[in-house]
């Protein structure tokens, strides 16, 4: 090993058998991410650049951390909420220490797409819970968690951890759902029918929206190239979610793929709560004194980016 892997685990932690080879797996208190692991085992490589052959979740990654590359080489980098690895595949490319965790059975799709192609002495596949982490404080250079906050049951527990596992002059890029007050097609239906569709067994709801998406979506792809913007709002009055990518550069089958991954993202998941910056700063209030942050429009919401003092 380029380092003492267990030299990061918490005491109570560091019993554990460890092989470097498979998933390093640590108790799981609360499972409320099954559905993430559904979806990602359906879904194993739709957005995975190496996949789509287009840069997507590299230009967003860089795009919204403002992290440069070199600076990342032979870093430690804590990746949480990595899913099927759309970032852990962006993250493996910078020559960093990486641990890449995810409480879902996500992990395992995520060390079978990225685990063979890299260099396994630098990438530690985790599964554990992100309120329960494994590892002792300010130990990470980086801290990423993108697509996650908003569906942990204590937010602001989450946040304080990020920056707890954080070093001193680190950094760290976290995004959050953004909280929109007029209508819109991407919060209006959802949250109208989330009552509903948190209940309703995974499989039967995947079901659900694996039929009606790709009979829907040339409408409302209809409906947004023809009113623009004007198009975003009067699908937000429709009641039919539906993530539509029409404007990216994909391919229709995979068009289709995104929507219905994306949709059932939207539906499934326990707990998804939306922020504004001041639900953030907030949260902050109590650490403004060690971190200088900022928080702007991003591509899933909003962007905040914290270096720790």
């Amino acid at each position: 090993m380029f380092f003492n892997f267990k030299s990061f685990i918490k005491k109570n932690f560091s019993k554990k058998k460890i092989d470097f080879n498979k998933v390093i797996k640590f108790t799981l208190k609360e499972k409320y991410t099954n559905n993430f692991g559904f979806q990602w085992y359906k879904h194993q490589k739709t957005q995975l650049d190496s996949f789509t052959g287009i840069p997507l979740s590299k230009n967003r990654f860089y795009k919204n951390t403002k992290w440069k590359i070199d600076d990342l080489k032979n870093k430690n980098v804590l990746e949480l909420g990595s899913g099927a690895g759309r970032f852990t595949e962006i993250l493996t490319k910078t020559n960093c220490n990486l641990f890449t965790v995810d409480s879902s059975n996500s992990i395992f799709v995520n060390f079978d797409s990225n685990f063979k192609k890299n260099n396994k002495k630098k990438v530690f596949f985790i599964q554990a819970d992100i309120e329960n982490l494994p590892f002792k404080s300010n130990m990470f250079d980086y801290v990423f968690c993108y697509g996650v906050i908003q569906h942990t049951k204590h937010p602001k527990k989450v946040l304080d951890i990020l920056i707890n596992n954080t070093k001193v002059g680190g950094k760290i890029s976290i995004d959050f759902y953004k909280k929109r007050y007029l209508p819109n097609c991407w919060s209006t239906p959802k949250y109208f029918w989330r009552p509903f569709s948190t209940r309703i067994n995974i499989n039967i709801l995947y079901k659900i929206i694996s039929w009606y998406i790709p009979y829907y979506l040339p409408f409302d792809t209809l409906l947004k190239k023809t009113f623009g913007k004007l198009g975003f709002v009067l699908t937000g009055f429709i009641p039919i979610p539906c993530w539509n990518y029409f404007f990216l550069d994909l391919d229709k089958k995979t068009k289709v793929e995104w929507a219905i991954l994306d949709t059932f993202d939207a539906l499934s998941p326990k707990y998804d709560k939306s922020f504004t910056n001041k639900d953030i700063e907030v949260m902050l209030k109590d650490i403004k004194a060690r971190i200088k942050y900022k928080i702007f429009n991003g591509s899933n919401g909003l962007v905040l980016n914290i270096t720790k003092f």
